[in-house]
């Protein structure tokens, strides 16, 4: 078994194939991490605003870091209220 795949999974070590992502369970892991946000109003009826978070899964055993785990996300968010409508609205990225 290479980096824990079954041969029956088929991997390819060049790279040239599609991988299949195979979830273990661990015995013990632990996360860490930290999350920044912030929003700013451009103008009456218009918001602007962000956020970052990172994070790390280790498997607390064999020290090795768990797959799965999205390392960084980030967002932004652009949001609009006019007024005459009455409706808010909003696009998100």
């Amino acid at each position: 078994m290479r980096y824990g795949v079954p041969p029956s999974f088929e991997y390819d070590s060049t790279g040239a194939a599609l991988f299949r992502l195979v979830n273990q369970n661990v015995d013990r892991a632990y996360t860490q991490g930290f999350n920044v946000s912030s929003e700013v109003a451009l103008n009456r009826w218009l918001k602007f605003s962000g956020a970052y978070t990172y994070v790390e899964g280790v498997d607390s055993l064999n020290q090795l870091w768990l797959t799965g785990v999205s390392g960084h996300q980030g967002q932004i968010k652009l949001q609009y209220e006019w007024a005459k409508w009455g409706f808010p609205g909003q696009y998100t990225s």
